[in-house]
């Protein structure tokens, strides 16, 4: 007969297979083994480690233990934070649910499930997927030579939905001070690569930076280029109330530039002269 304060508690029918134990045993026993995910001590080098309040279930047969409770994992500055995790120890995969939310220091993804691959640093985010990145931006003038928003060499709409060419030559004098803007992508499915920090979104995907809004079916974003492309039957609406729909719309996350392309629809309203001065 089990007893909840024994340090080790038999959980199911096959008592040899599958134990459940604290979580400080359960860490000892997978360092011990070789294995690579830890629970406390000195971190090696893509050392993953993993705690919860609760208690784990080890299938020792299967290798999987399940962690419940306030359930934490760290991957470099990857930090995840759940209520569940089933972990597949010989193949360094993950599956998560339960208040999930994965943390870097610019970055929060939450979702319904993550399925995480720690040899890769690749996660895959399943259901109600929100990333919201902050996104150092430079302040003041928006480009060198230009006030805020404004074109060289495009065409301007008003609110942000624009082609621009980007200029050359250096910025003025104080254009260096940078601000921080966040951009949100929601989607229903979302692969994001931690270490490269790409992503690649599909199902009802939905981008904002700012007060410009977009719609498309996918989305792929490149840290590198600072660049978030949205594909498919894509709109996007900027907050004076322009409208645009396109088969492509690249925007540059760290600055006020926005590429659309594949067949290209723009309305906006306009108030004839007249109108709104009569009987003044």
């Amino acid at each position: 007969m089990s007893h909840a304060g024994s340090p080790v508690n038999m959980c199911c029918r096959d008592a040899d297979r599958i134990s459940t134990l604290p979580v400080i045993a359960v860490a000892v026993w997978i360092i011990f083994t070789g294995y690579l995910l830890v629970a406390g001590g000195a971190a090696a080098a893509n050392t993953v480690k993993i705690s919860a309040d609760q208690k784990v279930h080890y299938d020792l047969e299967n290798k999987v233990f399940v962690a419940e409770g306030d359930v934490r994992i760290t991957q470099d500055n990857t930090v995840i934070r759940c209520n569940r995790a089933e972990i597949t120890t010989d193949k360094k995969i993950a599956k998560i649910s339960g208040s999930v939310e994965l943390k870097e220091p610019d970055v929060l993804l939450t979702a319904d499930q993550l399925v995480v691959y720690f040899n890769e640093k690749r996660v895959v985010a399943l259901g109600n997927v929100v990333l919201v990145k902050d996104e150092e931006v430079a302040g003041g003038a928006s480009e060198a030579g230009t006030s805020p928003g404004t074109p060289q060499g495009g065409t301007k709409g008003g609110g942000g939905m624009e082609v621009k060419v980007p200029r050359q030559g250096k910025a003025p004098q104080g254009e260096a001070q940078k601000r921080t803007e966040k951009v949100t992508l929601k989607a229903d499915r979302l692969e994001y690569w931690t270490n490269k920090k790409e992503c690649v979104a599909d199902g009802h995907v939905f981008v904002q930076r700012k007060d410009t809004k977009a719609w498309g079916d996918k989305a792929t974003y490149s840290e590198k280029e600072k660049l978030l492309v949205l594909a498919g039957s894509v709109r996007a609406e900027s907050p004076e109330g322009e409208r645009l729909t396109s088969k492509e719309l690249r925007v540059w996350t760290d600055r006020d530039l926005v590429e659309a392309g594949g067949g290209v629809d723009i309305e906006f309203e306009v108030e004839e002269e007249g109108k709104g001065t009569q009987g003044k």
